[in-house]
């Protein structure tokens, strides 16, 4: 299924370039990335256009062997970067599609917070009708390889408007589960990671999907269906909460979590969107 993957940068290009490491190292992936800076101040754009075209080098920044494979840079060679604003690469794929194995780079001169820089990409993503799936992946969260091929098949046959998620892991201590989508208490307006600090050992006695009140945003697939039923992102929101909003248009049937997609995440720290932090 083809698929866009959408990040947003915010002052944070090395783990975004991880991030695209690893996508590109996914098993299967047909599709497009597209990466939003959104109004970085660090030279994220540059950086990353010299990471692109293989000037600038990125080490893998974990020991851990599931994710040093993953991020570790193969020998160096110029990937495919196309850079500019929402308008000027919307034309460019709306006229010519997506290249496959693309990297394009969107710029947007302020911040525009978590939802407002998903959007950016989102809507050039979306003039390339061939897209099926759009995936939404945090800046500092590195996949499995398996990952996408995993939610790919919870949306087999499926044309009506759904979320996946994937099985968060702790990139410190990738044998520890930082969560399993979440709960949500709509009458306390309260929130919960599901099975946060447990061991993945769990993951092998459970079914490939189940149910969740939300899936964590860190790493989120939508399919086309959604995103022309039920809009975008909810700028608003800039920075929380987009998860329990998207979930919450849909009947609870809809919303999943995979327990068979792994990824990694950093989480906090320096994953930041603006003068507050993103869990």
């Amino acid at each position: 299924m083809r698929t866009a993957v959408i990040i947003v940068n915010w002052n944070s290009w090395e783990d975004t370039a991880r991030c695209i490491e690893a996508v590109l190292k996914l098993n299967g992936y047909a599709g497009a990335i597209f990466v939003c800076d959104n109004g970085s101040t660090d030279g994220s754009r540059e950086k990353l256009i010299g990471w692109a075209e293989g000037s600038i080098r990125v080490e893998a920044d974990s020991d851990a062997p599931e994710i040093k494979s993953l991020t570790t840079p193969v020998a160096p060679r110029p990937l495919v970067i196309l850079a500019g604003d929402e308008a000027t690469l919307s034309r460019m794929v709306q006229q010519d599609g997506a290249s496959d194995r693309a990297i394009y780079l969107l710029r947007s001169e302020i911040n525009l917070g978590f939802a407002g820089g998903n959007n950016i990409a989102l809507r050039t993503a979306l003039t390339d009708t061939r897209f099926e799936l759009f995936w939404l992946l945090n800046a500092d969260a590195v996949p499995a390889k398996e990952a996408l091929a995993e939610l790919q098949a919870c949306y087999i046959d499926e044309t009506q408007p759904m979320l996946v998620g994937s099985v968060i892991l702790e990139y410190s201590d990738p044998c520890i589960i930082q969560a399993r989508g979440a709960r949500f208490n709509k009458w306390l307006l309260t929130s919960h990671h599901r099975d946060e600090g447990k061991p993945t050992s769990l993951l092998a006695k459970l079914p490939r999907m189940q149910y969740t009140d939300y899936p964590i945003g860190a790493s989120l697939v939508m399919n086309k269906s959604f995103l022309l039923e039920q809009g975008l992102l909810e700028e608003r929101l800039f920075l929380y909460f987009e998860e329990i909003d998207l979930a919450r248009r849909l009947t609870s049937d809809r919303v999943l979590v995979c327990n068979k997609s792994l990824v990694y995440h950093k989480g906090g720290g320096k994953h930041k969107y603006g003068n507050r932090l993103r869990d």
